[in-house]
């Protein structure tokens, strides 16, 4: 009889502890679980959706222009309680033109280039609507150097026009001051007629010189901000 109850004794024993030892490993795995780090990394970026994006290069001689991929990753670095935005440039990969790749949405940046062209830096969002395609143009370093030469030109010749034209303004200025000193000192009506007259032309004569010395001033500046551009 005693040797029947220690059996049942040892059974039951044996058949509680794998219970009690998948709930304390559980405690456990639920403790490890509540543990947050300090410092950690949130990406901001949709990697479900993509778009295509092609991408075209004229004219006909760079239509083959190698473009690089960049990725501008915004991300979230939590760290001691406080949260910071960053951009992480990642490179996607370089091809040719014309280029033809599903991107995730986001920020990018295309750099295009081809020996003989002034390389493109294109900022281009990809984003849910995105164009069926991009073209970009691309400038040969010769025709930069012609359209520089001819805004050059045009800057000087407005120079020139500006200088010339302010000279005879400052002329005619003082020629209506000499015609009105001898209007105010004439007796004769004669000299009188003939001093207001020509009182009056040199001031047309003045303003004409002074619009046109502002007008070539603009000209200058204006030119010489677009040949800066090339």
């Amino acid at each position: 009889m005693k040797t029947l109850f220690l059996l049942i004794g040892i059974i039951a024993v044996t058949e509680s502890s794998p219970s009690q030892s998948v709930n304390d490993s559980r405690k456990r795995i639920d403790t490890i679980n509540t543990v947050a780090p300090v410092d950690s990394v949130k990406w901001k970026q949709d990697t479900t959706a993509f778009r295509e994006v092609i991408i075209i290069v004229n004219p006909k001689e760079a239509s083959d222009a190698s473009i690089t991929v960049i990725q501008k990753s915004k991300i979230i670095i939590q760290q001691n309680g406080s949260s910071e935005y960053q951009i992480i440039p990642d490179t996607v990969g370089m091809w040719n033109a014309p280029l033809s790749k599903y991107l995730t949405l986001g920020n990018y940046d295309f750099i295009i280039k081809k020996e003989g062209f002034k390389s493109i830096l294109e900022e281009i969002k990809v984003a849910k609507k995105q164009k069926d395609s991009i073209s970009i143009k691309m400038y040969s370093f010769e025709y930069l150097q012609h359209k520089r030469e001819q805004w050059r030109t045009v800057k000087w010749i407005s120079a020139a026009a500006a200088v010339g034209a302010g000279v005879a303004s400052y002329y005619f200025h003082n020629r209506i001051n000499t015609y009105k000193n001898e209007y105010d000192n004439a007796t004769s009506p004669f000299v009188i007629q003939d001093k207001r007259d020509s009182m009056n032309r040199s001031r047309a004569y003045y303003r004409i010189s002074s619009g046109i010395a502002f007008i070539a001033i603009g000209g200058f500046a204006v030119s010489w901000l677009i040949e800066r551009t090339y």
